[in-house]
This record gives C-alpha cells, sequence and structure tokens, in this order.
C-alpha cells in the first residue's frame, strides 16, 4: 500500500515564488546550525500550507535526487517546503546541499518559502538495524498530527499545486476511481504513482519515451515517485529520451539537476 498523507485544518492558496540563483553567487563552504523544529516562535509558518520532507539517516547533505524532491516540490506545490533533518547542521561544502541551502529563507527572506529545520526524536530505536526506517514511518504521521500539511517522500518530483487539496486526509491506494469515506479521500494510484512499481523500466527505458507517452503519464499525476531503494544506483547519463530523470529533472528541479556532473 503506498500512501501519501495529508492533514489540514483550513488552507487558503499560497503563492510562492524563487528565481534560480547563479553558481557564482554561492560560497561553498563550513557548516550552518538548523532550528529545532519544536521551536515556536521561529516556526511561525507551521500554521500556513505546507509539506514535510524528511531525511532521517543522520547525514548533513542532501543528494542530487533528494534535491530534486525538495526543489520540485518548492517550485510546484505552492506549499511552504519544511525538510526535517536529524542532523543538527548542514554541510555547506557539499555543493548540492550548499545551492539548496542558499534558497531557503535563512539566506533568501523575499522570494523562497523553503525551511531546514532539525529533529530532535525520542532515541529509544537508536541503533536498531532499521532505526533510520522505523523513525522516519514515526515522524511523518506524528508531525502530520501535530502541525497538519502534507507529507512526502525524498524520492519524488513534484509536478503540480497541492495547495487546493485541502481538508483531507489524502490516500493512494490500488483502486481505479477515487471516493470518499467520512473526511478520509483516496485517489487512484496514478496520482502518485503513474509509473507504478510494475512498470519502473519507463524510469530508465531501453526505447525512446516520447511526448506522447509524457503526455499521457502526466495527465493525472501530481508526483512521480522513483522508488530510490531500487534505483538509487541506477545511472544517470542525461539522455532525456530514455532516462525519466533527464527528462523531468530540467524542468522540475533544473538548479539539483545541474549542481553535479552525475546526478
Amino acid at each position: 500500500l503506498n500512501v501519501f498523507f495529508f492533514r489540514s485544518e483550513s488552507l487558503t492558496k499560497f503563492n510562492g515564488f524563487w528565481a534560480l540563483i547563479s553558481p557564482d553567487e554561492v560560497t561553498c563552504e563550513g557548516r550552518v546550525a538548523l532550528l529545532p523544529i519544536s521551536t515556536p516562535s521561529q516556526n511561525s509558518n507551521l500554521n500556513s500550507p505546507k509539506i514535510f520532507l524528511l531525511e532521517t539517516s543522520g547525514r548533513a547533505t542532501l543528494n542530487p535526487r533528494q534535491a530534486c524532491a525538495i526543489e520540485s516540490a518548492l517550485r510546484f506545490t505552492n506549499l511552504n517546503v519544511f525538510v526535517l533533518i536529524r542532523s543538527p547542521f548542514l554541510n555547506l561544502s557539499d555543493v548540492t546541499t550548499c545551492h539548496l541551502f542558499k534558497l531557503s529563507k535563512e539566506t533568501n527572506t523575499t522570494t523562497t518559502n523553503l525551511y531546514f529545520r532539525e529533529i530532535q526524536p525520542d532515541r529509544d530505536l537508536k541503533g536498531h538495524k532499521f532505526y533510520a526506517t522505523f523513525l522516519s514511518d514515526a515522524l511523518r504521521l506524528a508531525y502530520l498530527y501535530n502541525y497538519g500539511g502534507w507529507y512526502g517522500d525524498l524520492d519524488f518530483i513534484y509536478l503540480r499545486s497541492l495547495a487546493k487539496e485541502n481538508g483531507s486526509i489524502l490516500a493512494a491506494t490500488g483502486g481505479k476511481n477515487p471516493s470518499l469515506c467520512s473526511n478520509i479521500r483516496v485517489v487512484p494510484p496514478q496520482v502518485f504513482h503513474p509509473i507504478r512499481l510494475h512498470t519502473m523500466k519507463f524510469l530508465w527505458s531501453k526505447e525512446e519515451l516520447t511526448p506522447a507517452f509524457w503526455n499521457q503519464t502526466k495527465r493525472d499525476a501530481w508526483a512521480i515517485h522513483f522508488f530510490s531503494y531500487l534505483t538509487s544506483s541506477k545511472e544517470v547519463t542525461k539522455n532525456s529520451r530514455k532516462e525519466a530523470y533527464s527528462y523531468l529533472a530540467p524542468i522540475y528541479c533544473p538548479n539539483s539537476f545541474a549542481s553535479v556532473e552525475e546526478f
């Protein structure tokens, strides 16, 4: 069961905009401490339309594909984007992480709605073999319960605004038709999984992916899942005719796509 969770009290339309920054405008060195998500005075925008993206491994950097998920969410969802990280700081010597942080609210007060925050969860599971997985599963529900908003994985590319989808809990399931049960809205899988697990060959295709294929794939989709646990080792050669990342990333996360030679 693939689930996309959303909870809201009452949302209003949020229009965010940000522009590309030139690489020569960014100094990538040192590290920056992150504010905790639990500091209310520093997190007034938690009351507005938002999406939470979690990195629970403890790393202080984000890889380019994670950055792509964040950038596409920032560009296209019309939500405040909160990136919650278990590390207390970001390592800005990593170019991708540096460029992404330079677009955050802490460094650019007028054009972005991107927030990096530290999470300080209970450490009871620390040391367990699947600690990061358990932590992510628990925190996504805890933060939605406490703050409302969206939760999304860091192996998606987000394609459209999510700000108007409010007032319900949203889930993607195996059914073909959307339905509403009490306050739970269930949407068909193509909304968040237009390329599903059994057809993921189209993420890296031996045959050319035509414009007609992409028009059909994106027609009803809000996001596309890249199944990182199966595809993280697959090479991106920037062949837009045969690789989904190479077709979508220049449109939906161009900064992240261009930040490194090997995406």
